[in-house]
């Protein structure tokens, strides 16, 4: 029987090419979608929990309390790894500590700046699982000048051979043994690295014992079954212990938490973490698009079998005559409804492993398919029983309900059940299909806003160049004076934070009013800041290279400091505000800049402070051409001749801003694929339904012929109903589309307002999309002759 049943299907298939080939390829797209959303949704969720203890350690926040507001911080100094650890004593096992850093590593005649190099204690191998490919897991890292790399890096430096014992240079000055090789491990990990080396380089300088020199991620490690909530109970004692008297002098609070491993890629709500993030909410978002889709091509794989029933109708009554129970035909369909899933799932598992490397380029991730574990071919089996049964169990009772003595006077038998059940489905099709390109109108729109708002300051042709090494920090003047001599070089300023990059926080003092800690942010620049960023000065005056005060009594404000402190553009004049860290006498202020977005535009303004301290880690410059590489070269050219051991690194600001927004962009262009792939799969339901109408009313429109009907009545008469589907869809819709936007918009401080014309425009794309799938059907049936539909009348 169940053989007969194979064989049936697949004569049924090639009997019925077309529909055959729409079903099964619209079952493909739909599993193809979800299961590349699948392999990132699952890659997203397993960040870092690959480790073997990973559900023991937790990541130390900072909570720096401020009237009433709580601002966690990702990093601390070094102190708290030692003492937290002898101070919860039972309760910590153990603690390790990251530092990230950056340095120019040589060997031979290879040098490479490296962004990525952490420097770490020796316990850093044993808290998390990295896998190793050379080396010792508990002595790696035990040696004070020792180094352990990834894979990829040690084919950068020395090809296949085996790195363990050699020698490279930090700096030109410190010498490093290579004692470990990290094999290839997931990409899903917070801690972002290319080299290891040990905080032994570091542990004699004068900072690394300071409480206050924050730059360390500290982790530790609990006991299993231990609440890490019983422990964060303590830690106000610990804080008070060890800051109470600073707490007390300047009337500030500090606290601690403790934040587990698993929960660190997604909270996005640290500052100074330097860890790799993830949106949860789009990873939320793209997991309900792959069910929408695949929810989709099951409808249409439904639409389409209830579409062609006319032509099965016969077959059912002449099957029922010849004593076929009903649950017989259910069998045989839902059986043709399991091949047609398995021919789709296996072809679709198929096009995903070709097709894998092409959508790792496409979302920026390494994602791989996981053959070694159940998972997947268990997801495979699964998703085969769900499509079945979504696709199959339907199409299955309706055609196996049809009366022999109907079906076989030549009369087709449909409800008003089954046809308000298909409308539905094309409009929930369609629904689905509306909110999707509201979804990418809106995020096209509000990323084009991003991209062209003013952002206060002049963003175009200027090269950021990290001072990243103690040899050109050493001639920075002269780097600066000769850069200033080259023709198409408007302007150059030292920074210590970029504008959309890094910029500190420190704790100010107001003397004249008796007010203390006072957060703000701060970059600290030399006279040609303003000019080279184009910043306007709203009240005041900027800083004057010839008066030599300015160097250690002046700073300028931004507009949104005057608002948080309370003053207006003119009273803030001559106001005094120390630094607390860093200087021993009261500034005052010389002039109001305009609140220009330092930041993201998801971030508000907050207030800036500028001034004149040692403090510089980059130069901005500012070119006049739009050719850049002869002054590039230029630039090369004078560092080269300057600073001989380390290259040359730079990057242009305005593409560092198009960065900021990268996941956004990313996620613009996911949803405008996966968009399109279910608007289509919905096409192909209504095309069915367009079918099924026109099969229904084929006598119908030859006597509409006969007596005169043209071509386009035919066609208006077989549209309208199916259009009044789409336009349902879209009032359904469009609110619910609003709502979800809207939220997705409150992530941004600076936003576009939805306008109606956005959701007008995705409705009218609807109808136009679903008039041109209907009209095949429609035009075809006008065309038709009348005398093969009246024939038997």
């Amino acid at each position: 029987m169940f053989k007969s049943y194979i064989i049936s299907a697949f004569r049924n298939l090639l009997r019925h090419k077309l529909y055959g080939f729409i079903n099964i390829s619209g079952l493909i797209l739909g599993i193809v979608s979800c299961m590349f959303i699948f392999l990132f949704v699952q890659n997203e969720k397993n960040y870092d929990k690959f480790h073997e203890k990973g559900d023991q350690i937790y990541r130390v926040l900072r909570e720096s309390r401020d009237e009433g507001n709580v601002y966690k911080i990702g990093i601390t100094s070094a102190p708290f790894a030692t003492h937290l650890l002898t101070d919860f004593e039972g309760e910590i096992l153990k603690t390790t500590h990251v530092l990230p850093n950056t340095g120019l590593v040589t060997y031979q005649d290879k040098s490479f700046n490296e962004s990525k190099l952490f420097l770490v204690d020796s316990l850093f191998l044993e808290f998390f699982s990295y896998p190793l490919l050379y080396g010792d897991r508990k002595t790696a890292l035990s040696e004070p000048n020792g180094l352990v790399i990834k894979k990829a890096t040690a084919i950068k430096y020395f090809g296949d051979d085996n790195p363990i014992g050699k020698v490279v240079q930090l700096d030109n000055t410190i010498e490093l043994k290579i004692t470990g090789v990290l094999d290839d491990f997931p990409g899903n990990t917070h801690l972002d690295f290319d080299l290891l080396a040990t905080t032994d380089l570091v542990k004699n300088r004068r900072w690394f014992g300071d409480w206050w020199s924050n730059g360390f991620i500290t982790y530790v490690l609990i006991p299993e079954h231990k609440n890490h909530k019983e422990i964060e109970t303590r830690f106000d004692w610990f804080m008070e212990k060890y800051f109470g008297d600073h707490f007390r002098n300047t009337g500030t609070k500090m606290g601690l938490s403790l934040e587990p491993l698993e929960d660190v890629y997604f909270n996005n709500e640290v500052g100074f973490d330097f860890a790799k993030h993830g949106d949860e909410t789009m990873v939320v978002i793209f997991s309900i698009i792959a069910v929408f889709i695949l929810v989709i091509a099951c409808i249409n794989f439904l639409n389409l079998s209830t579409a062609s029933s006319a032509s099965r109708a016969l077959e059912v009554g002449i099957r029922k005559t010849s004593g076929a129970l009903r649950y017989n035909l259910i069998q045989q369909f839902f059986i043709e409804a399991f091949l047609y899933s398995t021919i789709a799932t296996l072809i679709a598992f198929l096009m995903v492993e070709v097709g894998l490397s092409l959508f790792n380029n496409f979302v920026g991730e390494d994602l791989s398919i996981p053959f070694d574990r159940l998972l997947y071919p268990g997801f495979a089996f699964i998703l085969i029983l769900i499509v079945s049964a979504l696709s199959g169990l339907y199409p299955a009772v309706y055609l196996s309900s049809f009366q022999p003595a109907t079906v076989l006077k030549g009369k087709s038998q449909t409800g008003k059940g089954g046809t308000f059940l298909r409308k539905g489905l094309v409009i929930f099709q369609f629904c689905i299909s509306i909110i999707l390109i509201i979804a990418t109108i809106i995020v096209s729109a509000q990323l084009d806003f991003v991209n062209n708002k003013k952002l206060g300051f002049n963003k175009e042709n200027i090269i950021i160049l990290p001072l990243d090494n103690s040899d050109i920090r050493a001639k920075k003047e002269t780097f600066k004076n000769r850069l200033e001599n080259i023709v198409d070089v408007t302007s150059a300023t030292f920074i210590s934070g970029e504008p959309g990059g890094f910029h500190d926080n420190y704790s100010f003092t107001l003397p004249e009013e008796g007010k203390s800690n006072i957060r703000l942010r701060t970059v600290f620049t030399d006279h040609d800041y303003l000019r080279t960023f184009n910043i306007e000065v709203l009240e005041g005056r900027d800083f004057s290279e010839k008066r030599q005060t300015d160097f250690a009594e002046a700073l300028l404000i931004n507009e949104e400091a005057v608002k948080y402190l309370g003053w207006t553009n003119e009273t803030a004049i001559g106001k005094e505000i120390q630094n607390n860290f860093l200087d021993s006498l009261p500034r005052q202020v010389i002039g109001v800049i305009d609140s220009y977005h330092f930041a993201s535009l998801k971030n508000k303004i907050d207030p800036l402070i500028i001034s004149l301290i040692e403090d510089h880690r980059a130069i901005a410059i500012k070119i006049s051409t739009n050719t850049p590489k002869k002054v590039i070269n230029q630039i090369e050219s004078i560092w080269d001749n300057l600073v001989e051991k380390y290259p040359m690194e730079y990057k242009f600001l305005d593409q560092s801003f198009e960065a900021l927004y990268q996941a956004e962009q990313k996620q613009k262009e996911i949803i405008i694929l996966f968009s399109s792939i279910a608007l289509f799969i919905a096409c192909m339901g209504l095309f069915g339904l367009a079918t099924f109408a026109t099969q229904k009313r084929i006598k119908e429109i030859g006597i509409r012929k006969v007596l005169g009907a043209r071509l386009v009545q035919l066609f208006i008469l077989l549209s309208k109903d199916l259009l009044k589907l789409v336009m349902i869809a879209s009032f359904i819709g469009i609110p619910l589309a609003w709502f979800a936007m809207e939220k997705w918009l409150e992530n941004f401080v600076y936003r576009i307002n939805i306008q109606l014309w956005m959701v007008l425009l995705a409705a009218i794309a609807a109808m136009f999309i679903a008039l041109i799938t209907v009209s095949y059907q429609s035009i075809k049936a006008g065309l038709n002759n009348p005398i093969h539909s009246l024939r038997n009348e």
